[in-house]
């Protein structure tokens, strides 16, 4: 509103007047005792108020709480749209909520709710050497991504063949370890492998989407081939069961923008989790493989009364790391903030696992994974990081050294780039 120069009163008294003395503004304002420019600016006030002798109140303050109510009416409508936008948010949070479980439950044959893994105990029965459990993490394979070697510079280049060419060199190599350069004199106990996510290159970012060569969701029926065929040649090389725990990434998620609400459930890397569960449990009843996918994108996991974590990495509460000190500063943090959360809760964390950074990376709190891709355009042109080498990694656990070996699984050609070449 604006501000009030004259009061209700004056201006009154000033129409009264000049009923009086029409035409005569001067008598006018002399008989009010005021100068002849203040009398003409208080009439014209009045008239533009639309005062007349006969008004009893200030229509200004008629005005003012037509205004308010005008604007209460605003508000409400907008109180009222918003709750209605926030109720239909919830109801579709629901419906996908049921829809995933249904597609698990009615489609798939699964039980609603996923499997949660449980503990791995040593036999009661075992010899002079203990038993090992061998983990292999798989992440960040970023299916369908195309890294052209000449924008490159030819350190590295990767497509939907290449990273087929990977992973078999990745779990050829795994059976290998596993077999004939097994240190213990036990076989393997169990094999665990991580599906750490970032499965898929996606649609999260425009570039990929109008440079993969393989769009979603025909990807997803290109990767569960490729990992049924991976884990089916791990079947043969050993003789012990194989546990598949399941974390999604960010690139596998249906929305472009980051979600939080069924971050799981709606997820391509969750969808694999749970199509790998319904071939090997319903199609070909293999007993040896088992699949959790935790619905809060963490898998803890026990072995040996070691407790571990694997959780993706673009959820740990921290981000960047494109400094001098790159990945390390975020990879750190994140996994004391995760394991400070746990501790916060009284579950002890022994060692975590996580990808998302694309670095091989050891703290004091896990191990961060590499990926399959390797550099790509962005780590060249936006961070200027340092080109790491296509790697993926395996661990054994020992009943009484947790963490008892590690290696990387080099999984690059020469011909995929010089980063895979020898310098000499």
């Amino acid at each position: 509103m604006p501000s009030r120069p004259y009061e209700f009163d004056e201006l009154l008294e000033i129409i009264k007047v000049n009923a009086k003395f029409p035409g005569n503004h001067t008598k006018a304002a002399e008989s009010l005792g005021l100068h002849r420019r203040t009398y003409t600016d208080r009439l014209k006030e009045a008239k533009r108020l639309g005062i007349t002798p006969q008004t009893k109140a200030d229509p200004r303050e008629t005005a003012e709480a037509l205004e308010l109510e005008r604007d209460s009416q605003i508000t409400i409508r907008r109180l009222r749209d918003d709750n209605s936008r926030l109720q239909n948010e919830l109801k579709e949070a629901y419906r996908d909520m049921h829809e995933a479980r249904s597609i698990r439950k009615a489609v798939l044959g699964l039980t609603a709710q996923p499997l949660s893994p449980g503990e791995i105990r040593l036999p009661k029965k075992v010899g002079k050497s203990l038993p090992e459990v061998a983990i292999l993490h798989w992440s960040d394979f970023q299916w369908g991504e195309v890294v052209d070697m000449d924008q490159m510079g030819g350190r590295n280049s990767y497509s939907s063949e290449i990273a087929m060419w990977r992973l078999a060199r990745c779990h050829s190599i795994a059976a290998s370890l596993l077999t004939d350069h097994w240190k213990s004199n036990v076989p393997p106990l169990k094999l665990i492998i991580i599906l750490g996510g970032d499965l898929f290159s996606g649609d999260i970012h425009e570039e990929l989407k109008e440079t993969n060569d393989i769009p979603m969701p025909r990807v997803v029926k290109v990767v569960l081939e490729n990992l049924v065929l991976a884990i089916n040649h791990l079947l043969g090389a050993v003789s012990c069961d194989i546990e598949i725990y399941s974390t999604p990434g960010n690139h596998g998620r249906t929305s472009r923008k980051p979600s939080f609400k069924n971050y799981v459930s709606t997820n391509y890397d969750a969808l694999v989790a749970d199509l790998l569960e319904w071939h090997y449990k319903t199609v070909v009843k293999e007993k040896r493989v088992n699949v959790f996918r935790p619905e809060s994108g963490d898998a803890l996991f026990d072995i040996f009364g070691w407790q571990y974590l694997a959780t993706h990495g673009d959820q740990i509460g921290t981000g960047g790391g494109a400094g001098f000190i790159g990945p390390v500063a975020p990879v750190a943090r994140g996994l004391k903030k995760v394991v400070a959360e746990y501790g916060a809760l009284q579950i002890h964390i022994d060692c975590a696992f996580i990808g998302h950074y694309h670095t091989r990376l050891c703290t004091e709190e896990g191990w961060s994974n590499a990926s399959l891709v390797g550099p790509s355009e962005y780590s060249l042109r936006k961070l200027r990081a340092r080109p790491a080498p296509a790697t993926q990694n395996f661990f054994t656990v020992h009943p009484e050294k947790s963490i008892h070996m590690e290696r990387a699984i080099y999984v690059g050609h020469p011909d995929e780039g010089s980063l895979y070449r020898r310098r000499g």
